[in-house]
């Protein structure tokens, strides 16, 4: 792995294919990325709503930027819509 920090970005090189969501997810703490949560599921944001797509049943803390912490018990295959800063459940 080779790691270069520059006054607006961190590039990464890794040198073989990154298999699972470990390797990315070291990256991305590197780079000092947040994380919303410890799990393989699949975050998208924007205007100030989080998008979660939830592949396997079980309980989530999810950690927003706010500094809230909003715990989840998901079923599996589940997608739920959430106010990023207050972590207002919208839909589910």
């Amino acid at each position: 792995m080779d790691r270069r920090t520059f006054p607006t970005q961190t590039s990464v090189f890794y040198a073989l294919p990154l298999n699972g969501t470990d390797g990315f997810r070291a990256i991305l703490q590197q780079a000092d990325y947040h994380i919303y949560n410890d799990a393989s599921d699949f975050p998208f944001t924007n205007n100030g709503l989080l998008l979660l797509h939830i592949k396997d049943v079980g309980p989530r803390t999810v950690r927003l930027r706010s500094g809230k912490n909003l715990s989840l018990t998901s079923p599996p295959a589940s997608t739920y819509l959430i106010d990023s800063q207050l972590g207002e459940v919208f839909t589910k």
